[in-house]
């Protein structure tokens, strides 16, 4: 037996590593360095097959979380996914899924409050494009479709029924150090990719697969809340303060505008939110570490306003804010709308003149995406299925779910810029899990210990 450094619980040895903080950090960190020397079998093939033994090990899913959240970033090529000893991977993995099922069956199986409106934004998305112009291309978006809609189902039911984790331990400040620790190893990855241009000192040629400098600025908006509901946790201000300046600099670096944008305008409230949560006792070193922080920022731009110039940096900032090109697309997803009001054009519509045939097109904005490729049936999907997670989130009453909330607002604030809901991982994996853990809080809070789903609560309160 051995101590937890995470709850400070004892646990069997075999199970120490997998409930430990040194497991999310582990995923991400293996997952980092496979996608560096360019070898994504490495990753990916063993992510799997210890997947397969948590499945036969035991009733609990949680340990599962940090593979499914590091893998991606690993990635180099989506194509050879698809090949055949991925394909027989795979085959395994069902195969221990069917057998985890078979061997920890599921009694009363719980559909959830977001299962009609996961259905409902199924529907929707095979439904789009059928009736438009377009419609011979809908095999170009079947990716997408399935992404968006039957697999994110899959996750948020097979979590809901799944998360079983040991007494006495915290599987949300567990899941928040996976996000933090995946999003700070892509932020390295992002940090290497802009600096070397593609190439790094081994002179391996890389290219970004798994996302871009966008998709890393939505994973820092999720990940800044989480630090925040950590330090409340751990009382650790200085390590997470580090953590979220170190995420807005990569955004700032890499350009990430949007990112910047609203880390920048929330942080305030964030700090605020997070002292009133404190303890009383760690609010002093809250707010010292907060002081020094914002003298170390002010020095900082100073230094570089007057390295740089003040005017060159306005000048730079406007010209990003002026030129993204986004009101050209707005523009077309009102026209295409309009064109085809019912069901959209589909996610199989592209444009020749900004992306190959090959790809499916980016509106740029959760909002306009729905709008052109669902039409008025996307647009009332989505409206049901964000009034149920808002719903959900909302109905809890910890820490936890408050800052969760404050991650999801942000969240799809960002949405308004980018298509943050159609990126399964990390990204709308990241809330539906955030979701399903304040769900199940909310359920045992009003039903008690006789839940349908074998729940624990203990140890820390979150």
């Amino acid at each position: 037996m051995k101590t937890n450094i995470l709850q400070g619980k004892r646990y069997l040895a075999a199970d120490k590593f997998i409930y430990d903080i040194y497991y999310p950090i582990t995923t991400a960190a293996w997952a980092f360095l496979c996608f560096c020397f360019n070898i994504q079998w490495a990753c990916v093939f063993p992510f799997v097959f210890f997947a397969c033994f948590i499945l036969i090990k035991g009733e609990d899913l949680t340990p599962i979380i940090p593979l499914l959240l590091s893998f991606i970033i690993s990635i180099k090529s989506y194509a050879a996914l698809t090949s055949i000893p991925y394909i027989i991977l795979y085959a395994v993995l069902l195969g221990c899924f069917i057998w985890h099922f078979i061997k920890f069956p599921i009694k009363d199986f719980y559909l959830g409050k977001l299962f009609f409106p996961f259905f409902l934004v199924s529907t929707a998305l095979f439904l789009g494009g059928l009736t438009s112009a377009y419609a011979l291309r809908y095999a170009n978006g079947l990716p997408q479709m399935i992404a968006s809609g039957p697999a994110l189902l899959a996750i948020y039911l097979l979590f809901l029924n799944g998360v079983k984790p040991p007494k006495d331990f915290s599987v949300k400040i567990y899941f928040s150090y996976t996000v933090i620790f995946t999003t700070i190893f892509a932020c390295f990855e992002i940090i290497l990719f802009y600096y070397t241009k593609s190439h790094y000192y081994f002179t391996i040629e890389r290219s970004l697969i798994w996302g871009n400098f966008n998709t890393a600025g939505a994973m820092t908006i999720i990940s800044v809340p989480l630090c925040c509901y950590l330090i409340t946790k751990t009382d650790k201000s200085v390590a997470f303060f580090a953590v979220i300046i170190f995420f807005l600099v990569v955004d700032i670096v890499c350009a990430s505008d949007g990112s910047v944008g609203i880390i920048g305008f929330s942080l305030p409230f964030l700090v605020v939110a997070t002292f009133c949560k404190l303890k009383k006792r760690a609010r002093r070193e809250f707010m010292l570490c907060l002081f020094s922080v914002a003298i170390t920022i002010c020095v900082a731009a100073v230094f570089y306003g007057l390295t740089k110039g003040f005017d060159e940096i306005l000048d730079f900032a406007t010209k990003r804010t002026a030129t993204n090109g986004r009101n050209t697309l707005y523009d077309r997803a009102l026209k295409l709308f309009k064109e085809n009001p019912l069901l959209g054009v589909g996610h199989g519509y592209y444009d020749e003149s900004v992306y190959s045939p090959s790809m499916t097109f980016n509106f740029h904005s959760t909002i306009f995406h729905v709008i052109a490729t669902m039409g008025a049936l996307g647009i009332i999907a989505y409206f049901v299925y964000y009034f149920y997670r808002f719903k959900v989130i909302m109905s809890g009453t910890t820490v936890f779910s408050f800052f969760s909330y404050l991650s999801f607002v942000l969240f799809e604030a960002y949405g308004i810029i980018d298509i943050c809901e159609f990126n399964l991982i990390p990204l709308t994996a990241c809330i539906t899990i955030m979701t399903v853990l304040t769900e199940r809080d909310s359920v045992q809070k009003r039903e008690g210990n006789s839940l349908p789903l074998l729940f624990y609560c203990g140890g820390i309160a979150a």
